[in-house]
């Protein structure tokens, strides 16, 4: 657990006010409270979210500032987020996003000392009540293919899967070519994605998230044919979050050009895509631009709600 995170100090007093949603709660988990995560400060949600995906497949690190962006980007309602307390003390977290009748789990974890006990489900549950009450239509969220126990959660729960979300990688390369290359601003990207209505990206790869943007985040643009988001904080690596052609001039070799001109413009650098590329969108582009499909592994489910 993080040595910032002082979980007594921060929720004392909210611990206090705090009532217990039900008397089964009360029987199940003596002592358990279940807050709205916006009453929490922000960099104590941030120790709470750390320490709660502690020992998790992909390391996760996390910070008030770092929070703040995913709050932004990916439109997390706090108010509407649950903080499960143990006698008072921060143990669980679920965080909640909406966009219109669609909502997402964005994030669901209990630290190490409480896990086992349960807690996961009852997060779910008062995860998929929330979005009932406030009328939803869908619930969805994104699960690590290889963790069986919490794919079976979510089955339980009536969760399917609605398609796969692969990772990719690529070696550097010496470009052949160039062509001029455009900085230009994330709305920019966000406008092409959205006018593009043959494709439903992942959430995280939206245009509403892609708009609220990260402030590490470059786009760089070929005129308004292709576009590229890229992280390009790492000095060995690019992190690759879009490779965008628009519809009416796919399949003349825009997104190679993009990413030979890219690889010119940072060379010597390996590329790496998070895994949240649908497996319908993305094996044949790229895999035809070099790039391996990654170990990590995503699978997207959905509750219907309606």
């Amino acid at each position: 657990m993080p040595s910032s995170f002082h979980p007594r100090s921060v929720v004392s007093a909210l611990a206090a006010t705090t009532s217990v949603a039900s008397s089964t709660l009360r029987q199940r988990f003596p002592g358990l409270s279940l807050i709205s995560a916006g009453q929490l400060p922000l960099a104590a949600l941030a120790a709470l979210f750390e320490a709660a995906f502690s020992g998790y497949v992909v390391p996760v690190r996390q910070n008030a500032a770092l929070l703040a962006a995913r709050v932004r980007s990916e439109q997390i309602d706090l108010e509407h987020s649950r903080i499960a307390l143990r006698d008072g003390v921060p143990c669980a977290l679920c965080l909640l996003a909406r966009r219109g009748d669609t909502m997402r789990i964005a994030a669901m974890g209990v630290v190490p000392a409480a896990r086992g006990a349960g807690l996961g489900r009852l997060l779910l549950d008062e995860a998929i009540a929330v979005a009932r009450e406030q009328r939803a239509a869908r619930l969805l969220l994104e699960v690590i293919a290889s963790n069986g126990v919490a794919r079976r959660l979510y089955e339980r729960a009536g969760f399917r899967a609605r398609r796969r979300l692969f990772g990719w990688t690529r070696e550097p390369f010496t470009p052949q070519a160039e062509v001029a290359l455009r900085r230009t601003h994330c709305i920019e990207l966000a406008r092409a994605l959205g006018a593009d209505h043959t494709l439903e990206w992942p959430w995280q790869l939206a245009p509403a998230s892609v708009a609220s943007g990260f402030a590490w985040m470059s786009t760089y643009a070929i005129d308004d044919k292709a576009y590229a988001w890229i992280d390009d904080r790492a000095r060995d690596r690019l992190s690759l979050g879009h490779l965008f052609v628009a519809p009416h001039v796919r399949g003349a070799g825009h997104a190679r050009r993009l990413l030979v001109t890219l690889q010119a413009h940072y060379p010597g650098r390996a590329w790496t895509i998070p895994p949240l590329v649908p497996e319908e969108l993305g094996s044949a582009v790229l895999g035809a631009l070099g790039f391996a499909r990654g170990a990590l592994e995503q699978v997207e489910m959905e509750l219907a709600l309606a």
